[in-house]
């Protein structure tokens, strides 16, 4: 499958694998989260598969939803997407 041609997919694929694993870890179901954030399971999925990007809005509401704080949760994705560029750093430099 061919990455999407989005300037955050990297970004996005780090904090969908980071809202999941959260969410995985307090036994939450896609469908518990969607509820409490009166939304579709399937847009969760969608979120957690880097196919959108998610709003602002929707982030804090997710991470109230899996009762995290917000800027927690946002410190490690940026941490957590900084090493990936750093481990990519010959892929990123070919590119156009």
């Amino acid at each position: 499958m061919r990455k999407p041609d989005r300037i955050n997919y990297e970004f996005d694929l780090v904090l969908g694998q980071t809202l999941k694993e959260k969410r995985m870890k307090k036994n939450l179901s896609l469908e518990q989260v969607a509820k409490k954030m009166n939304i579709t399971r399937q847009a969760i999925f969608r979120y957690e598969k880097a196919e959108v990007s998610m709003k602002n809005s929707t982030f804090q509401k997710y991470c109230y939803a899996i009762d995290e704080k917000p800027s927690d949760v946002y410190e490690e994705i940026s941490l957590k997407y900084m090493r990936y560029v750093d481990s990519h750093k010959e892929e990123i430099m070919k590119k156009e």
